[in-house]
């Protein structure tokens, strides 16, 4: 499978996350998170970084980050190295924190800016335990939660330096006693009536935002290196999914492939990533399937994916017969 696109150029705003190794936690305690918030300012300043939103989880973290000088990946692999530092000599550990890279996906300020702030600073009510108790509680938990932005989004007084929260109010009245009343109902809608994960809505594991910026940034990547053609011929043009399906159908059968799971699997992504479709329409265009089942499905796929080199053949084969198309 292709590596996702490292997309840079001045000001490109992005929706960044991290995870540990493992699912293991990259915090054990608030000296850890507060070790992280001091690099992550440092890292804001060091490289002309606007910093819109954050959340800090056991196990990972979320940025909504602007690179004014198109300098992501050097400040991002700087930060991460930095802090993985830390950890492994504060913890007497070594080898890596994280797993992999990070991921950052492209983001379409006007359509998508909003909304990917309420869906990071809903994540610490979105842990198990969270699930089943009433919607005021869980606005009292997330309102009092430290290691988040949410805070001085709700109240001037909470605010942090390297933080910046006009470019987010403006959307709801500005950086004003009317923006933070309207941000806060806004966090509360997003409690009662549930919020999307944008990663669905994603186009070819990069970008997201309506088809006029799609096609804009698409255009930006000609000059990328060859191996990474797949991701952008997924950014800028999209196959029917019904060609799709018949690509997918006819390569599946001629290799025999008879696991259930895996053809569903293969068949999703190949959905997601060339018909670019979401979740929630990729399981009604395979059979009303439910986008939990789809997420389960496409990750059974990537699993398989890395144990299996002569599946991977078949999948290499089948995206270069889409690419193609």
């Amino acid at each position: 499978m292709a590596r996702p696109l490292r997309v840079n150029y001045p000001g490109a705003i992005y929706h960044v996350t991290c995870r540990g190794n493992e699912q293991r936690a990259i915090f054990r305690d608030d000296t850890d998170r507060l070790e992280f918030l001091n690099r992550l300012s440092a890292c804001v300043t060091e490289y002309q970084l606007v910093l819109h939103a954050y959340v800090l989880m056991d196990n990972h973290f979320h940025l909504l980050l602007e690179a004014q000088l198109g300098n992501l990946s050097e400040a991002m692999r700087q930060f991460n190295v930095a802090y993985t530092v830390f950890f492994n000599r504060k913890h007497q550990r070594v080898g890596h924190l994280y797993q992999g890279r990070f991921k950052a996906i492209v983001v379409e300020a006007d359509s998508y800016l909003l909304e990917l702030s309420r869906y990071i600073h809903l994540n610490p009510i979105r842990i198990k335990r969270y699930q089943k108790i009433k919607s005021q509680e869980k606005l009292k938990r997330l309102k009092i939660y430290p290691w988040s932005s949410l805070g001085g989004y709700l109240n001037p007084e909470r605010r942090k330096s390297f933080m910046t929260y006009s470019r987010v109010l403006e959307y709801l009245g500005g950086e004003n006693k009317k923006g933070y009343l309207a941000y806060g109902r806004f966090i509360e809608e997003g409690i009662q009536k549930g919020v999307d994960s944008p990663w669905e809505k994603v186009v070819g594991g990069v970008l997201l935002g309506e088809e006029g910026f799609v096609q804009k940034i698409g255009k930006l990547l000609g000059t990328q290196k060859d191996k990474e053609r797949p991701s952008i011929l997924a950014v800028t043009r999209t196959i029917l999914p019904k060609k799709v399906k018949e690509i997918v159908e006819q390569i599946i059968k001629e290799e025999g492939i008879r696991e259930e799971k895996i053809k569903a699997g293969i068949m999703m992504e190949c959905l997601h990533r060339y018909g670019q479709m979401s979740q929630a329409e990729i399981g009604k265009q395979v059979g009303e399937v439910g986008y939990s089942r789809v997420s389960q499905l496409r990750r059974y796929l990537r699993e398989a994916l890395q144990k299996d080199s002569q599946l991977q053949g078949v999948f290499k084969k089948i995206e270069q017969a889409l690419i193609k198309e």
